[in-house]
């Protein structure tokens, strides 16, 4: 159910690799806050239980609307 969901996500526990240096652990929530902030980029390693390896981490689906380029302008017609 979607509380569930919810519960899942904030208590999910994430590891970066930022300088080839394991941080962490983070929860969503403070990950998402560092890519607000501009502290982490999209190509940062992150692992989380599950994983098989590091991947980037705009890789992952539950950040990857908070790496989403802006659309180019509308050409003029």
């Amino acid at each position: 159910s979607y509380i569930i969901n919810i519960r899942i996500i904030l208590f999910t526990l994430y590891y970066l690799a930022i300088n080839g240096t394991q941080q962490g652990p983070y929860n969503s929530e403070q990950i998402k806050s560092m890519i607000t902030a501009n502290s982490v980029t999209p190509n940062v390693l992150v692992w989380k239980e599950g994983m098989a390896a590091w991947a980037s981490l705009s890789s992952l689906s539950e950040f990857q609307a908070f790496f989403r380029q802006v659309p180019p302008p509308i050409p003029m017609i």
